[in-house]
């Protein structure tokens, strides 16, 4: 089906209204140079960290760092999707949306789409009231220890044993076709009949809160499957939904936590003794698309998947999706094969809370310990093969500190040097030797700025060099900040430079340097400052030439001196 609005709508409405406007609404902003600086309105904190630039129309969060267009920020801080913030925008800024308004957009088949909300929401209807009139539905949850409110809060329901009620009531004045694709009832030599019967029903609500499908499980403990949920509908694809996202977005508290797990009484069990902020997967099949949903809400993700087998797998299989992903991910295992729901039943609220504070692994640390387990590391067999797996893991970690830090602990655990498991593993790329060819100018740039952001000796050095006056004013303030006192400090740098210079220069913090990088700290100077005249040289050559002749000539010359040979070869 077509899309409702053309392609580019957000490019077309972000165009047409002024950030500055919108998050002002919600944000204290005060004028920092030539950005706008205020308190994040997605983490608590005292010192604003939080910048919005007008003439690149984004925002950016220092601190948690949460950024983007307009819409974004009206996504992020309302909890709304992508087509709901576009529309909310319009509507406040008197935007007429009709003129893009796609012109093979359906608008009876976008009606039929609200035909099958509407059927689920009659079904979720149909459920909840049979929960209330089956005493014997009703008493299996509440042995589970759920308390009214948490049924009432999820909409859980109940489906009878009749193979018709429910397609008595909404299916049979539905068309073959529509009440096949409903996922609500099945067709047999019979005819319709009820797909879901003598379970418990759980509504899967989008975040539109629109009933999407629903999930189906058993009372019968021997009962096979054990779950069922809704087949893809033109409303629903489990692959694109979390159950429980709907309301663990509004409890992610500073941190923007979300938890993961598995299933459905998971998720309702945490609620019910306090913890309102999981989510699960739909079974064990995490998948791309539930990751991107997860992304928009969750700058901290808590794996809590059950502690068997399966659960392991599942873990492991989600994390290889996750690195894609900027959200910090960490692991718990409950222990003696638990899942969520019997542990915070067993233990309460705080026992539970305190356990996942004390045993959460990050994603990097449950990998490593799940290889060692999988090597014996008491021969050189084994040894040898643990180490080959484990430089594929390490070499995906960008922070120099965390990526020390790994180093070491692998290094104790097999018993060589960090150094030589950093070469033998060839986590970093060496810095070429001085006869050898010059790195790329881009990288050039990216190492120097990396090692000035984190070497403060460095900073000084090329501060007090003859050459500096030659470097772009950018390089002249921020060298200058750095050798103060203070250092880099966000208000200073506000002042001084835009929202993606300073989002680089943080970023450059985290990159992994080697010692060769170190040593040759002047080499990447100098190539620095070639480019950067050569780019003064093409400026001044578009300029009437007589007039800029003497300094392009003079340019000319500084170029041949900063990239004379040395030592017997070019660096």
């Amino acid at each position: 089906m077509a899309k409702k609005y053309v392609d580019g709508i957000g490019n077309i409405i972000s165009d047409q209204i002024n950030i500055v406007d919108v998050i002002s609404q919600k944000v204290d902003l005060k004028k920092a140079g030539q950005n706008f600086k205020g308190l994040c309105p997605f983490h608590s904190e005292k010192t604003g960290s939080f910048m919005v630039s007008e003439s690149k129309q984004i925002y950016k969060c220092f601190g948690c760092g949460a950024g983007g267009n307009v819409i974004k920020f009206v996504m992020e801080s309302e909890n709304l999707d992508f087509l709901t913030a576009i529309e909310s925008l319009a509507d406040r800024f008197n935007i007429d949306l009709s003129s893009y308004r796609n012109r093979d957009f359906d608008e009876t088949s976008y009606r039929d789409l609200s035909e099958f909300y509407e059927l689920n929401r009659k079904a979720a209807h149909f459920y909840m009231n049979s929960l209330r009139e089956n005493s014997q539905a009703r008493d299996y949850l509440l042995a589970r220890g759920l308390s009214e409110k948490t049924l009432r809060v999820y909409g859980l329901g109940y489906a009878d044993e009749s193979w018709h009620n429910l397609y008595n009531l909404i299916g049979k004045d539905l068309d073959q076709s529509r009440a096949e694709e409903s996922g609500l009832f099945g067709y047999g030599a019979r005819g319709f009949y009820d797909r879901f019967r003598d379970r418990i029903i759980f509504p899967i609500v989008d975040l539109r809160r629109r009933v999407v499908g629903f999930g189906a499980r058993t009372m019968d403990p021997e009962g096979i499957p054990k779950y069922l949920n809704t087949a893809d509908t033109p409303v629903f694809n489990k692959s694109y939904h979390l159950y429980g996202l709907n309301i663990a977005k509004d409890h992610r508290g500073d941190q923007r936590r979300i938890i993961l797990v598995e299933g459905y009484m998971d998720v309702i069990s945490l609620f019910d003794k306090g913890v309102a902020n999981a989510v699960a997967s739909l079974g064990t099949a995490f998948t791309k698309e539930q990751a991107k949903l997860l992304e928009r809400y969750c700058s901290e993700l808590i794996i809590l998947y059950d502690g068997d087998g399966a659960g392991i797998e599942a873990t492991k299989r989600a994390l290889e999706i996750l690195d894609e992903f900027s959200m910090d991910v960490r692991v718990v295992t409950l222990p003696d094969g638990q899942d969520p729901d019997d542990y915070i039943g067993k233990e309460g609220k705080e026992k539970f809370l305190n356990y996942l504070e004390e045993k959460a692994l990050e994603s990097l640390e449950y990998r490593i310990l799940d290889l060692e387990k999988s090597h014996n590391l008491k021969t050189m067999a084994g040894k040898s093969a643990f180490l080959e797996e484990i430089g594929v893991l390490l070499g995906k970690i960008k922070k120099h500190s965390q990526q020390d830090l790994y180093l070491r602990y692998v290094a104790e655990r097999v018993g060589v040097s960090a150094e030589d498991l950093r070469r033998d593993i060839d986590i970093v790329t060496k810095a070429p030797a001085k006869k050898k060819k010059v790195r790329k100018s881009e990288e050039a740039t990216d190492i120097l700025m990396a090692l000035v952001m984190q070497n403060k000796d460095v900073a000084q050095r090329i501060f007090k060099h003859d050459w500096f006056f030659l470097m772009d004013k950018s390089w002249r303030d921020l060298l200058s900040m750095l050798v103060k006192e203070e250092g880099f400090n966000l208000d200073d740098a506000s002042e001084l430079f835009n929202l993606e210079q300073i989002d680089y220069m943080l970023k450059s913090r985290d990159r992994v340097l080697s010692q060769a990088d170190l040593d040759y700290w002047e080499g990447f100077f100098r190539r620095v400052l070639d480019d950067q005249l050569d780019r003064k040289i093409e400026e001044l050559r578009l300029e009437p030439y007589d007039d800029k002749l003497e300094e392009i000539v003079l340019l000319q010359k500084m170029k041949v001196k900063i990239m004379a040979k040395e030592g017997g070869g070019r660096w």
